[in-house]
């Protein structure tokens, strides 16, 4: 039995990363020879308080807690080391883009052999726009490079976000693991369609919607602005907002500064993601960067046409079935016209060609486990 650590930066939480790795969790965990454990940089309320870490829990996971960074260095450095120590892991898997140097490196003076630096990301999810956010931006660039010398083997969700992270000549050598869904469970239903928009009173609307966490790098502040000349041109549109986070008191003002509260919909974080996108007419996705993303995935698999940033810090390879029409946010004139035209439908063979992409998942999870069982055997 080969045995794995996952160390990640929070309590679980419905974001991109979380959700990979949860689902390639899930999809190995009835294997006979690995076992994947949790190490999670939270506290005992923000555990308590994560409905993801519970469901993990409950369902046999083991979760180790880690002190967080942002209480004691000292402490989370001497907690990561302790349990190291104690269960003597095979592989240290980080999830923690370039924060993780720091947990590589300790798992490489506790003897780990395999230290696995994953990169979920093509930027840095803070803006740097004060003196503190100033100082960890500065200290998480330097952990771009260290992260290179600590870990010994390489991976990311594209090459995109492999060569941010770790530099061209690794970047080369990288396992891109693939963002990959149950494509079964994200198809279009017609009555789920149905059911949802009735019980949201969508039924006569037309509906834009996006799915990501309420924070600066998803950029609801540009679908916001927008939205005006939107409803000028369709007055049933509504904009419907699937996630949480930190700037959604700052959203919701701004939505009456504008006076469009009454079409705006903000319905919170939630795990029937599936469902809930078949109420969707049309997916808007103004990203400020992606390593590449999940919801720009699971949309396509509903058949969703999306319409996404067209910048080189939001990867291309979410493309997987050319249902996106990639458009720059400083072109918002097309952003508008797009996004009211009435010319979008969905596309049903969709569920094939995310799998001929790779982006399967119980085929990808047996690639990740062949890929574990072959470096632990060369070590």
């Amino acid at each position: 039995m080969i045995k794995i650590l996952y160390v990640l930066n929070n309590a679980l939480d419905r974001g991109g990363t979380e959700a990979v790795v949860l689902n390639y969790y899930y999809a190995l965990k009835g294997s006979q020879e690995l076992d994947i454990e949790f190490a999670l940089h939270a506290t005992v309320t923000e555990l308590e308080n994560s409905t993801l870490t519970q469901t993990l829990i409950d369902s046999g996971g083991i979760v180790h807690l880690i002190t967080p960074r942002r209480i004691s260095l000292i402490r989370e450095r001497k907690d990561l080391k302790k349990l190291l120590q104690k269960e003597k892991y095979d592989i240290v898997h980080s999830h923690s883009d370039a924060i993780g140097a720091d947990v590589l490196r300790i798992a490489r003076e506790c003897g780990v052999k395999i230290r696995i630096a994953h990169c979920h990301n093509s930027n840095f999810t803070i803006n740097p726009d004060t003196p503190r956010d100033i100082i960890k931006w500065l200290y998480l660039n330097i952990c771009r490079f260290m992260i290179r010398c600590e870990a010994n083997y390489f991976m990311a969700c594209s090459h995109r976000a492999a060569e941010w992270l770790f530099g061209n000549r690794i970047a080369e050598k990288t396992y891109i693991l693939n963002n990959a869904i149950d494509v079964n469970k994200y198809e279009f239903s017609q009555s789920l369609r149905q059911k949802v928009r009735e019980k949201l009173h969508l039924r006569d609307k037309y509906v834009i919607g996006h799915v990501g966490r309420l924070s600066y790098q998803k950029n609801h502040n540009f679908l916001l602005q927008i939205f005006p000349e939107i409803l000028s041109k369709r007055p049933n549109a509504i904009m419907l907002f699937i996630g949480d986070g930190e700037l959604k008191s700052q959203l919701t003002q701004e939505c009456l500064d504008l006076k469009i509260e009454k079409s705006v919909i903000f319905y919170g974080g939630a795990d029937n993601v599936a469902d809930l996108l078949n109420a969707f007419d049309i997916f808007a996705f103004p990203s400020y960067y992606e390593g590449l993303s999940v919801a720009l995935i699971e949309a396509q698999a509903n058949g969703l046409h999306c319409i996404a940033n067209d910048t080189d810090r939001v990867s291309k390879a979410a493309d997987l079935t050319g249902l996106i029409t990639w458009i720059p946010i400083n072109n918002s004139q097309k952003w508008i016209e797009t996004l009211s035209a009435d010319c979008c439908q969905r596309k049903l063979n969709s569920k094939e060609l995310i799998t001929e992409h790779g982006f399967d998942l119980s085929s990808e999870a047996s690639k990740l486990k062949e890929y574990y069982i072959q470096l632990y055997n060369a070590s």
